[in-house]
């Protein structure tokens, strides 16, 4: 490419894109990963809440309340955790980021010989400006994503001990505990 076009790149500039552009891929396969757990997190938290949902309409004629409290409890930590995931696969953008990440490219009305005359166009600095907010869109989601799977993991984790506590108490007497 020629100095005149405004495409010369220097072996520094190269090496910093190259660097932009191989970040940029370990953070789309983070936010892969972040969806494949949320993924993972739905179907555990809606399996556990079905079940728990069942045990809770099985205990409708208890005579002690605290399975059923211990087991409502459940259901709605099981449902904060699936809201959770669920918001880690919602796809959404940072409003940081928001939509100029895509650039002009977004619109529809784009043929592709636009698209490619509009990147062969590009300086190695606009170029590398580019790179750049991709990784900033990525690095952004796969944080968003990852915090919203920890937080349905600790929720999941929470609701699986307060159903055991509560299963538990069924088969335990509490005249036995309080002696």
């Amino acid at each position: 490419m020629s100095e005149a076009s405004g495409n010369h790149s220097s072996p520094a500039m190269s090496v910093v894109r190259q660097r932009l552009e191989a970040r940029a891929g370990e953070m789309f396969v983070e936010v892969q990963r972040a969806d494949a757990k949320a993924t993972t997190l739905c179907g555990v938290a809606g399996g556990l809440m079905a079940v728990d949902v069942a045990a809770l309409s099985a205990l409708r004629g208890a005579t002690s309340a605290l399975p059923v409290a211990v087991l409502a409890c459940t259901a709605v930590l099981l449902g904060m955790a699936l809201t959770a995931a669920l918001y880690a696969v919602r796809p959404v953008l940072h409003r940081a980021v928001g939509p100029t990440a895509f650039g002009a490219f977004s619109s529809n009305q784009h043929r592709p010989e636009e698209i490619i005359s509009a990147f062969a166009s590009m300086n190695s600095e606009q170029a590398m400006r580019a790179e750049a907010e991709r990784l900033a869109l990525l690095a952004t989601l796969a944080r968003r994503k990852f915090q919203a799977v920890r937080r349905a993991i600790d929720l999941t984790a929470t609701a699986v001990v307060m159903a055991g506590i509560g299963l538990l108490s069924m088969y335990i007497p509490l005249e036995k505990i309080a002696m």
